[in-house]
């Protein structure tokens, strides 16, 4: 049922308190004609407390669905000690041998010594190490950067006013790994984004709006 005006006493209501009221009658039977809507989204915005929270200090910037779908060892457990003694087991093979002469073994071979090996994009790392000297960038350390790379353009955007949602999330951050090469499997999943979101504040805001079909 309409809310009337005349179920107030308008005689104990304000100036400001009878406009408000007079506002929110029209709006009620407009909806109820169909001359007004009523509709809701939701967008991003940055909580103004600065406290992140104990649960958001436990989170190290990992993707927890690629650890449990790739092979690809976590690089911070990997030691430049590591690479070498690889490497030197790698070219001690005598039964195989590449272009120039240097010993090789197999996939099999080099897994059964080392559990963490297990694709030949793993062995090529170490020969590339070792030919280089250039040990390659910690994953958790690339997925942290990623991570601020993320927030500084995040705060772009809120500093213009402009309403984002998850979905932009997302496609920034991709965009982000892409441009910058930060770390090739990152697939920025749902629990990234929400892990994210937590560690910088970020919150879901539900928005009403009021569409006049006249106006």
């Amino acid at each position: 049922e309409v809310i009337s005006a005349t179920t107030f006493d308008r005689n104990s209501l304000n100036g400001s308190e009878m406009k408000w009221l007079d506002r929110i009658v029209m709006m009620i039977k407009s909806a109820e004609s169909g001359e007004l809507r009523v509709r809701e989204h939701v967008q991003l915005a940055r909580e103004d407390s600065e406290d992140e929270g104990d649960s958001d200090s436990e989170w190290d910037y990992e993707e927890e669905d690629e650890e449990e779908n790739t092979t690809a060892p976590k690089k911070k457990e990997i030691t430049k000690e590591m690479y070498d003694e690889a490497y030197a087991y790698y070219r001690s093979g005598k039964k195989r041998t590449n272009s120039i002469g240097e010993g090789v073994r197999t996939i099999y071979d080099m897994h059964k010594q080392f559990s963490w090996i297990k694709t030949q994009d793993h062995i090529d790392r170490f020969v590339r190490y070792n030919r280089t000297g250039d040990f390659p960038n910690d994953r958790n350390e690339e997925l942290h950067k990623l991570a601020e790379e993320l927030n500084e353009a995040v705060d772009g955007i809120l500093a213009e006013g402009y309403e984002f949602h998850d979905k932009e999330l997302r496609d920034m951050v991709i965009a982000l790994n892409d441009e910058k090469h930060r770390w090739p499997k990152f697939r920025a999943s749902k629990g990234w984004i929400d892990n994210w979101k937590k560690r910088y504040r970020i919150v879901s805001r539900h928005i009403t709006v009021l569409v006049s079909q006249k106006t």
